[in-house]
């Protein structure tokens, strides 16, 4: 069985995905309060006590909400940064976190995760690439920017989920401030859907063809815009939904479809 991908949540009101092959399961993220994600976990059959661990992408509050719960009395591993545990603690108050480096792999069960940096306005952020004997899958959410680093990492994933988080058009007659604008449209904030979609089709001629697009934002984006992005793009390369590629918009406030990677 290959690695899978389930979202709990995604979006700027928590973020969580499940992650599982046939043996293991651990958690990215865990942005959502206890009591929601242990319900969410059992909507699906999945107790907390079968979570191995839960990996910190950096230390936005949607992203490591119940990590102290978590460790403190669930005894799950928490593993983020070393520069990231420090201001995580700061703002949930102490736990037992587990610090690693960049460039250190992680094992959780038979599953290796290596962690790669990502432009955001955060302490240390990163994705992750986490493989198995059969499969490998890549996580990117929360980035300004696609690094090419990310293409390189990804060629060869038999699914990668990427935020898609705004409409340009959307952000700019929107509500928001203008620093907030400026914020989420820099290099260093959120990724439009626009240059999400640009991202995938270039993952997709890398031969990648599973995708999840993730942390839409709720005033700056709608699901159709999203998909209707991706469509255009996509299909003036020539690529076909359904045929050459498949893709799910992840949901905010419901546990979103599990999505099996291809095996490599």
């Amino acid at each position: 069985m290959s690695i899978s991908f389930t979202p709990l949540a995604s979006g700027s009101k928590g973020n969580s995905v499940l992650v599982s092959n046939e043996k293991y399961k651990f958690l990215i993220d865990c942005g959502l309060c206890f009591s929601e994600l242990r319900k969410r976990l059992f909507s699906i059959d999945v107790k907390i006590e079968d979570i191995t661990g839960v990996i910190i992408t950096h230390e936005h509050i949607d992203h490591i909400k119940s990590a102290r719960t978590l460790s403190n009395t669930c005894e799950i591993p928490i593993y983020a940064r070393y520069e990231a545990m420090p201001r995580i603690e700061e703002i949930l108050g102490h736990f037992d976190g587990v610090c690693y480096e960049q460039g250190e792999i992680l094992t959780l069960g038979d599953m290796e995760i290596r962690s790669f940096s990502t432009p955001h306005d955060a302490v240390a952020p990163v994705g992750y690439m986490i493989t198995d004997k059969d499969s490998k899958a890549v996580y990117a959410t929360d980035l300004g920017s696609v690094p090419l680093e990310l293409f390189d990492i990804s060629t060869g994933a038999g699914l990668v989920m990427l935020e898609s988080n705004y409409d340009p058009e959307m952000l700019k007659c929107g509500p928001y401030p203008a620093f907030l604008k400026k914020r989420i449209g820099s290099d260093y904030g959120h990724l439009s859907n626009y240059d999400c979609a640009e991202a995938v089709l270039e993952m997709l001629n890398k031969g990648t063809n599973k995708f999840i697009l993730g942390h839409l934002s709720e005033n700056n984006n709608t699901r159709q815009k999203t998909g209707e992005t991706l469509l255009s793009v996509l299909n003036k390369s020539g690529a076909e939904l359904g045929t050459d590629y498949f893709a799910k918009i992840a949901w905010q406030h419901k546990v979103t479809e599990t999505v099996g990677c291809a095996i490599t």
